[in-house]
């Protein structure tokens, strides 16, 4: 039978959805020399990821929905789109994507070396800034339809970006190594993913897990709503239009130390509750979400701990 055109777009659409998640996957991109500065790539790669994502806690909205209300759309409306296969949204997340990457790479060539390798960010980050000129990235977006994003909050990403690149290069391995060899104080500081957390930034300290009663954060609380939300919507168009009730997950200790409480937010949003932190950051206590918030019910949820789970959160 033929397609009518609406069924030859979905269906495009979602061919063209699924290359686009595959050309944007984050993957391993060779081994790490101990001491020496990542590329410009490498570099871009880092903070466009770290940009991707909102972090309400510091006052930073992410690129892509700057960008996105640069032409009165809303980015978690297109995201569910481009989930949907609808190809003008599929479409636009490219050009928003490659309109990201430009515009960091903007940012980013202003710091590097004959080498391709990210150096003086200091000192170069400081006349971007100012002075009267036109920022690298606005100088970019201007050649793309996003020409009208608020320069005003792609100022605050930017400066939070020149920090998270700034650390990115900023590491003390050799330095580390040869105190550790020595047996003298390496300086402690916490692991996990520079993209949910930049503050575990720069590398060379002594590594050590998080606080186990700070997660979930904000930003795993962020990950783990797009995530349910595309399940949920994935079950319910295979279920004839109908929410599944119950749900069951497994809490994997060291998937949870990586990713600051992903999985423990995907539960909690399934139930239809946020963690909130004290004035510590710790989480000690929920608070249900409203079902006009939600917009859709409550799902039951079964969930079965790991034994490392069940001994570094106890609290949880």
């Amino acid at each position: 039978t033929q397609l009518s055109s609406d069924e030859r777009d979905l269906v495009v659409g979602n061919i063209y959805r699924k290359i686009m998640e595959i050309e944007s996957r984050l993957l391993p991109c060779g081994l790490h020399v101990i001491g020496e500065p990542p590329s410009a790539m490498e570099a871009v790669a880092t903070l466009v990821n770290i940009a991707s994502l909102d972090r309400a806690e510091e006052g930073i909205r992410s690129l892509p929905s700057i960008l996105a209300e640069s032409i009165n759309r809303d980015i978690q409306d297109i995201y569910r789109g481009n989930d949907k296969g609808i190809l003008d949204d599929v479409e636009l997340l490219r050009q928003i994507t490659e309109a990201s990457r430009g515009a960091i790479s903007a940012f980013v060539d202003r710091t590097t070396n004959k080498r391709g390798q990210v150096v003086d960010v200091a000192e170069k980050l400081g006349t971007m800034f100012g002075f009267g000129l036109m920022e690298p990235w606005v100088q970019y977006l201007y050649k793309t339809r996003f020409l009208n994003a608020d320069k005003e909050q792609l100022r605050t990403l930017f400066t939070y970006l020149g920090e998270c690149l700034r650390l990115v290069v900023a590491d003390n391995e050799l330095g580390s190594l040869k105190q550790a060899l020595e047996g003298s104080y390496v300086e402690p500081g916490p692991g996990g993913d520079p993209i949910r957390n930049p503050k575990v930034l720069p590398t060379g300290k002594n590594i050590h897990a998080l606080d186990p009663q700070a997660i979930p954060t904000a930003a795993a609380l962020e990950s783990a709503k797009i995530v349910v939300d595309r399940l949920l919507e994935r079950q319910k168009a295979d279920n004839g239009g109908k929410y599944p009730e119950t749900v069951a997950l497994v809490l994997w200790g060291t998937d949870n130390i990586k990713t600051y409480g992903e999985s423990l937010a995907q539960v909690m949003w399934m139930v239809g509750v946020r963690p909130v932190a004290d004035t510590f950051g710790r989480v000690n206590k929920v608070e249900p979400v409203s079902l006009e918030e939600l917009g859709r019910p409550r799902i039951d949820v079964v969930v079965n701990c790991s034994g490392v789970f069940r001994d570094l959160f106890i609290n949880q």
